[in-house]
C-alpha cells in the first residue's frame, strides 16, 4: 500500500498508514516497537545482573 501524494507532507501518515492496513488485516494491532524495548530492557537487566555478580566476586575476595 502507498500513500497518496498529497499524504507524504501529512504529519499522520504512519498512523494513517497503519490503520488502513489494520482495518485490510494485515498488520496486528500491537506496536512493532514494544519488542524492541522489551528486548533491550532485558538485555540491559542481564548485562547488569552479571556485572553485579562479577562485582560481588571481586569484593569478597578482598
Amino acid at each position: 500500500m502507498q500513500p497518496q501524494a498529497e499524504c507524504l507532507t501529512c504529519d499522520f501518515l504512519k498512523a494513517c498508514l497503519q490503520q488502513a492496513l489494520r482495518v485490510q488485516g494485515l498488520i496486528g494491532g500491537q506496536s512493532v516497537v514494544a519488542p524492541a524495548v522489551s528486548r533491550v530492557s532485558g538485555f540491559l537487566r542481564r548485562w547488569s545482573d552479571r556485572k553485579t555478580a562479577a562485582s560481588g566476586d571481586r569484593n569478597t575476595r578482598r
